[in-house]
């Protein structure tokens, strides 16, 4: 019987190849196989190759040809061996994200919004500073599980610009222009590496396993590959 549901993830580059999937892969195919879902790598390159590699991560709605539904990973993730399924926990009707907003300056969010529509030419009105619809939660891009009702959120931009992390600002561009259903996924099914060590407090009160962590940011950190094998070896011992 054919899986009606998929994980895919983006590996692409030298430092990715070579060092890091080989470490993560595992884990989410793994994760894949208890979800009863597919597992799919994008690891080619289909657009210009003048255009940052961030833009192949619009690709994954492609698979809604072939699947109902779709969870896509960053190749800097690793998932716990007995993490509970994001398809189980996300209902079918909502996109499942995390919100980046409460972590970080809406301000600079708002900023990076702005300067994006202003490099691609996007018409948007704004009042003061703010999107007329948009509600301050700013949506990371490292997790993220869709269905066939979201395809329009994941299309083409008008222009292919070059920015700091281009995707991630259209697609929020885009949930604040079509407002689809939104889940916001818990912190223990994605939390950021570097939260994690500054954020001691909330660990002694939660205990420091998660099931799902993101290293975003820190992929060309040379001490990277170290970190991800010990965090492995600790949950290979809990």
């Amino acid at each position: 019987m054919k899986n009606n549901r998929v994980l895919v993830t983006v590996s692409l580059g030298k430092i990715y190849n070579e060092l890091i999937s080989p470490l993560t892969h595992p884990t989410l195919e793994d994760y894949a196989y208890r979800m009863g879902a597919d597992f799919f790598v994008i690891e080619d390159r289909k657009l210009d190759e003048t255009y940052q590699e961030f833009w192949e991560k619009l690709r994954m709605r492609d698979l809604l040809d072939q699947y109902d539904r779709v969870l896509f990973m960053d190749s800097d993730v690793i998932v716990h061996p007995r993490a509970p399924s994001l398809f189980d926990l996300v209902p079918l009707d909502q996109l499942g994200m995390t919100n980046e907003g409460c972590l970080q300056s809406i301000s600079d969010k708002e900023y990076e919004l702005k300067d994006f529509c202003k490099q691609a030419g996007i018409k948007m009105s704004f009042r003061s500073t703010r999107f007329p619809d948009w509600d301050g939660r700013y949506w990371n891009v490292g997790i993220i599980l869709f269905g066939q009702e979201h395809r329009s959120i994941f299309s083409d931009p008008p222009v292919f610009i070059t920015h700091k992390y281009p995707e991630q600002a259209w697609v929020n561009i885009q949930i604040a222009r079509l407002r689809p259903k939104m889940f916001c996924l818990p912190r223990a099914y994605h939390d950021w590496k570097f939260l994690m060590k500054e954020d001691a407090v909330l660990n002694q009160l939660t205990g420091s396993l998660r099931w799902i962590i993101h290293y975003a940011g820190q992929a060309k950190n040379a001490a990277l590959c170290n970190e991800i094998k010990e965090d492995l070896d600790r949950w290979s011992r809990t």
